[in-house]
C-alpha cells in the first residue's frame, strides 16, 4: 500500500449482454482511482421469475476479476434455473473496498431459462394393515416448489414387482420404460411401469388411493383429450385400474416442468421408488365363505368329539407323559409364516446333539458352515401341551432342582439352571432366585414381573412361566429353559471368520460369508420376537428393556422375548421413581419425558434390528449418555449398514420417527417381515467382500444401563 493510496469511486459503464449460454458483464474503470486498483467485485442479485407473493432475492458475490480486461462471464449452466440476474460491482484498491456502481439497466437483465424440476419425495405408503385392500391402498404425494421451474404435470407410475424382483436389482428411475397398463400386465420379468394417475398443479391432491378406477389426466378434469397421432404426456387420459390381488407394487412419483414448444423432450424429474407393498388376498365369492364356514362347523363338532372320548379314557387310566410338538396347538406353528418355498425352521436350523457330562439337554452353540446337510435336533422339547394350559402354577420346594450352574443375574438376583416337576415330568428350566436379604422393593418387582408373566399367559415366542415357589422366606421363579442363550451373544459367536482380536473393534474376514447365520435366519429371529412383542401390547404390556441381550434363543433357534423386570402392564407408563433406563435401546421420549407406551418398544425393535444386521453390534458406538440424548433430539439416526438392505433400513427408521404416533405398530411389523421373508431376495447380506468390516462392539459394551447421569434417571 502506498501513502497516496485511497479508496476508488465507483466502476463506470457497467454494461451486460446476453449470449447463447452466458451473461457478460464489462465496465469501465472509477472516475477516481484513488491508487492502483488491484481487483473488482461483481454483485449478483437473482430473483425467481413469476415468483410467488413473499419470496426473496438472493444475493451473492464474486471477486479477483481482472483489473485490466474489466469482464466478467457468467455461463448459464452455473447460474440457478428459471431466474433473471441483475449487476452491480466495486472496485479497490489497497487502502480497501470503493463505492458501489449502478445496477445494470433493467432492460438488460441476464434472464436463465426454466430447468429440471425439483426432485419429488417418494409416495408415502400406508402404516396400518387394515387399509391395504385386495384391489389397491391408499398413499400420499407432495407437492413441489416450482423455483427451478413451473411444473405443469404430476404422474403417479405403478411397477407389479414380478417373483424375484427386489429394489436393489430395479434400474434407475429415470431409466424406467412407461408403457400402457394392458403391456405392463403382459411384460413378463421385464421392469416396465404404467402411469396409474396424472395431475395438473390446479388439480394436485396429496392423498389419492392406488386402483380406484377413476381417470385423470394433466389437462385438467374439464378438458377432453385432443386428437393427435403421437401421445402426449400432457393430454392424455390415463385410467387408475385396481391392483392385483396379493401381489408386490412399489411406486414412483414423476414431475414434469412446462410443456417444450419446439416438440422436444420435456424436462422432468423422478422420485426414488416407495417400500414395497403388496395387496391383500382375493376376498373370494360368498358361496366359497359359506362352504369353508359349514366345513369349519364340521372340523368344530369333530375336534369337540375327539376332546370328550380323549376326558372319558383319561379318566379310565393313569396320567400318561406326553411330549407333542408346540406345532400340534391350533394357531401356534414351530415355522411362523413361512410358505413350504423358503422351507421349514427345523430343516434349515443346523444344529447337532452334543452330550457333555451327562446333561442329555446340553447342545452345541457353534453354528455350522452353510451348504452342510441340514439335520433335525434330536433333543428338541417344546412344552408339553398340559403346561401350555397351566404356565403359571405354585410349585413345592420338592418340584425344584437347582444345579451350581450359575446362567446369569438378573435385576432381583440370580438365575440358575435346574428342573422342575410338572405332572411327573421333569423338565429343564431357568430358576430365578432372589437374593437372601433383599428389600421391600426388591420383592415387590420380583412379584411384578410374576404377575405381569401370569397376565401376559402363554405364547410361542415369550419365555415361558412354569411356576412359582416360597421356600424358607425365598422365593423362586421356574422359567422355560432356551439352550442358546441370548441374542447378543448368539450373533457375535456367529461371527466365527472373524480375526482373533484382544481388544473388540473392526477386524476384517478373510474368507466366506461374515456369519453362519442365513439371512433367512436373521429375518425369522427378528420376525419371532415381533410377534412375541404382538402379543406383549395386545396385552398392554411394555417390556421397556427390548434389547438383543433381553431375547433368548432356543436350540432350534426360536427367538423368544425374556427379562420382563422393567415391564409394566398399564397400556402407558411415566416413570417417577429414581431408576437407572437402558439409554442405547430406549425412545426418545422415554429418555426426555420418562413416558413408555408400546410405540416406545417399537423404537426398541428397531435397534434390535440394527443388533442383528451388525450381527451383535454396539449401538451408537463410543457415544455416552448426554451426547446421545442431544444427537437425538437433532435428528440423528444410525446410518445404513452396507450390508442391509434398503427396505429393512427404512422399517428401522419408522421405528425411530420422532413422533411414537408415526411408528408401525408390531402388527404391521410382523405384516412386512413376513412379506420379506416370503420374498427371495436377501435383505440382510453376509456374503463377504474385501471392504467388509464388522460393525464395532465398545470394550464397555456392558454400559447399556446408565446409571450415572441424571438425564437417564427418574
Amino acid at each position: 500500500m502506498t501513502t497516496s493510496d485511497g479508496l476508488p469511486s465507483a466502476p463506470r459503464g457497467v454494461y451486460l449482454s446476453r449470449s447463447q449460454s452466458a451473461c457478460v458483464v464489462q465496465w469501465d474503470v472509477p472516475k477516481t482511482p484513488n491508487g492502483t486498483i488491484i481487483k473488482y467485485t461483481i454483485y449478483l442479485t437473482a430473483m425467481w421469475i413469476d415468483a410467488p407473493p413473499g419470496a426473496q432475492a438472493v444475493e451473492y458475490s464474486q471477486e479477483n476479476f481482472n483489473p485490466y480486461t474489466r469482464m466478467g462471464t457468467f455461463p448459464l449452466r452455473f447460474l440457478t434455473p428459471n431466474s433473471w440476474y441483475k449487476f452491480n460491482m466495486t472496485a479497490s484498491t489497497y487502502a480497501g473496498q470503493g463505492e458501489f456502481s449502478s445496477y445494470t439497466a433493467s432492460t438488460s437483465t441476464c434472464e436463465v431459462p426454466p430447468g429440471k424440476p425439483i426432485t419429488p419425495s417418494p409416495p408415502a405408503m400406508p402404516q396400518a394393515a387394515d387399509v391395504i385392500k385386495h384391489n389397491g391402498y391408499p398413499i400420499t404425494l407432495s407437492q413441489v416448489s416450482e423455483r427451478t421451474g413451473p411444473v405443469e404435470c404430476y404422474h403417479v407410475l405403478v411397477v407389479e414387482l414380478k417373483d424375484e424382483m427386489s429394489l436393489r436389482t430395479m434400474p434407475n428411475v429415470d431409466q424406467l420404460k412407461v408403457v400402457s397398463q394392458q403391456e405392463a400386465a403382459s411384460s413378463g420379468n421385464n421392469v416396465t411401469a404404467y402411469v396409474a394417475m396424472a395431475f395438473n398443479r390446479d388439480d394436485f391432491v396429496e392423498d389419492v388411493f392406488l386402483g380406484d378406477g377413476r381417470k385423470t389426466s394433466c389437462a385438467g378434469t374439464g378438458r377432453r383429450k385432443r386428437e393427435q397421432s403421437v401421445e402426449d404426456i400432457y393430454d392424455e387420459v390415463y385410467t387408475n385400474s385396481p391392483l392385483k390381488p396379493g401381489t408386490r407394487y412399489t411406486v414412483v412419483h414423476r414431475v414434469y416442468g412446462s410443456k417444450p414448444q419446439d416438440g422436444s423432450q420435456p424436462l422432468y424429474s423422478s422420485s426414488g421408488y416407495s417400500l414395497p407393498i403388496m395387496t391383500a388376498p382375493s376376498p373370494g365369492n360368498n358361496w366359497m365363505l359359506i362352504l369353508i364356514i359349514l366345513c369349519s362347523a364340521v372340523i368344530v363338532l369333530i375336534i369337540l368329539t375327539v376332546l370328550i372320548l380323549l376326558i372319558r379314557r383319561r379318566k379310565q387310566r393313569p396320567p400318561r407323559h406326553v411330549r407333542e410338538d408346540i406345532s400340534d396347538v391350533e394357531g401356534f406353528s414351530d415355522t411362523p409364516f413361512i410358505s413350504d418355498q423358503t422351507g421349514l425352521r427345523m430343516q434349515e436350523v443346523t444344529r447337532t446333539a452334543d452330550v457333555a457330562d451327562g446333561d442329555p439337554t446340553s447342545t452345541r452353540h457353534h453354528g455350522e458352515h452353510h451348504g452342510s446337510k441340514p439335520t433335525i435336533m434330536e433333543n428338541y422339547r417344546p412344552l408339553p401341551l398340559k403346561i401350555m394350559a397351566i404356565s403359571d402354577r405354585d410349585l413345592t420346594w420338592d418340584d425344584i432342582s437347582l444345579t451350581s450352574r450359575l446362567l446369569g443375574t438378573g435385576n432381583f438376583g440370580e438365575v440358575r439352571k435346574g428342573t422342575v416337576n410338572l405332572d411327573g415330568e421333569r423338565l429343564p428350566s431357568a430358576i430365578k432366585v432372589l437374593k437372601r436379604g433383599a428389600d421391600e422393593a426388591a420383592r415387590q418387582d420380583f412379584q411384578q414381573e410374576v404377575d405381569i408373566m401370569r397376565h401376559v399367559g402363554y405364547h410361542p415366542y415369550i419365555i415361558n412361566l412354569l411356576g412359582t415357589c416360597d421356600h424358607q422366606g425365598q422365593q423362586y421363579m421356574a422359567l422355560e429353559m432356551a439352550g442358546n442363550g441370548d441374542l447378543k451373544k448368539y450373533l457375535r459367536t456367529s461371527r466365527v471368520l472373524e480375526t482373533t482380536s484382544a481388544a473388540y473393534g473392526n477386524t476384517r474376514q478373510t474368507a466366506g460369508t461374515v456369519s453362519t447365520l442365513s439371512p433367512v435366519q436373521l429375518l425369522r429371529i427378528a420376525c419371532d420376537v415381533a410377534t412375541g412383542m404382538e402379543h406383549l401390547s395386545s396385552k398392554d404390556v411394555i417390556h421397556r428393556d427390548l434389547a438383543a441381550r433381553n431375547v433368548l434363543l432356543t436350540d432350534s433357534l426360536i427367538a423368544k422375548v425374556a427379562d420382563f423386570g422393567l415391564s409394566r402392564g398399564d397400556g402407558i407408563y411415566e416413570q417417577t421413581s429414581k431408576r437407572a433406563v437402558p439409554f442405547r435401546s430406549t425412545a426418545l421420549e422415554a429418555l426426555s419425558k420418562r413416558i413408555y407406551t408400546t410405540q416406545s418398544d417399537v423404537w426398541s425393535f428397531g435397534i434390535l434390528l440394527w443388533e442383528i444386521v451388525t450381527l451383535g453390534g454396539t449401538p451408537y458406538s463410543g457415544m455416552k449418555s448426554g451426547l446421545l440424548l442431544r444427537r437425538l433430539r437433532e435428528g440423528y439416526r444410525m446410518p445404513k449398514q452396507r450390508n442391509c438392505d434398503e427396505d429393512l433400513y427404512q422399517m428401522m427408521l419408522q421405528c425411530w420417527q420422532r413422533r411414537p404416533e408415526d411408528r408401525p405398530t408390531f402388527s404391521d411389523l410382523v405384516e412386512q417381515l413376513k412379506n420379506m421373508m416370503e420374498d427371495k431376495s436377501s435383505y440382510v447380506n453376509i456374503e463377504n467382500d474385501d471392504d467388509f468390516e464388522y460393525e464395532i462392539i465398545d470394550s464397555d459394551d456392558n454400559d447399556d444401563i446408565d446409571d450415572g447421569d441424571d438425564a437417564f434417571t427418574g
